[in-house]
């Protein structure tokens, strides 16, 4: 049932099976649409609260199917993916859990899961693809101009601070700032902010998927990334990085 490489996939339908974190579904990206040319059909197993955020984010690549189920446990959909496999005759690519693939989780983890496949990590970044650009994001642009009453002749900030444990207070002055927050979030969809990623001076991160996601896209704003939760992030693009004392 199980496969922990690729040199099964090919001419086949299967699921595959990663770290369901929002995170982990931005840094496999690249990887399932490599592996979804060559598999027939692809299940994406993923958590049911990201279920909409991954839809909209394969929309486009027609070999890729979206299955969700809330997790049993702590980030846990074996027993779902296991009944899935079985009621359709599918084999079960299982990338990043268990004793055998947990020898490739040398740090960074996010590197680990297409070390376990053979892939360089590069695939990550140059198969990273989300959909053309939708009515949506334009709409979320001027409700987070709106909401955050911005003024254009300004210096613009993109702000992320907030985790899924805990909101961080970053050092940085917050005027004319945009906070990624579900409080003002229309659509509780991340890959709906690349617009406004395009249009603001500053982008300020902690660790978190949308850190994640904004190294893979275009933007010409200056990159700030806050280590306010001791995590060292190996990232495409120019940032710099503001420690904060433990």
């Amino acid at each position: 049932m199980y496969l922990y490489d690729l040199t099964s996939t090919k001419n086949t339908s299967l699921i595959v099976y990663h770290h369901i974190g929002l995170g982990d579904i931005v840094i496999c990206n690249g990887m399932v649409n490599y592996i979804s040319t060559l598999a027939d059909t692809l299940y994406l197993a993923v958590d049911k609260k990201f279920e909409n955020q991954a839809e909209y984010l394969y929309s486009e690549n027609l070999n890729v199917k979206i299955i969700s189920d809330i997790p049993s446990g702590i980030n846990d959909l074996s027993n779902f993916v296991e009944t899935f496999a079985s009621e359709n005759d599918l084999n079960i690519l299982k990338i990043g859990w268990d004793a055998y693939s947990n020898r490739f989780l040398n740090p960074p983890f996010y590197k680990a899961f297409y070390k376990q496949l053979k892939l360089p990590y590069k695939y990550s970044y140059k198969f990273f693809e989300q959909p053309t650009y939708s009515d949506s994001e334009n709409m979320l642009t001027r409700h987070l101009i709106d909401v955050y009453k911005i003024k254009p002749q300004k210096k613009i900030k993109l702000i992320h601070n907030e985790a899924s444990d805990k909101i961080y207070s970053l050092n940085l002055d917050t005027n004319n700032g945009i906070f990624v927050t579900k409080d003002s979030d229309i659509f509780n969809n991340i890959f709906l902010y690349r617009d406004i990623a395009k249009k603001v001076n500053e982008i300020h991160c902690i660790n978190s998927s949308f850190i994640h996601f904004i190294d893979r896209i275009e933007t010409d704003a200056d990159l700030y990334y806050h280590n306010v939760r001791g995590s060292k992030l190996r990232l495409k693009k120019n940032w710099k990085v503001i420690n904060y004392e433990s």
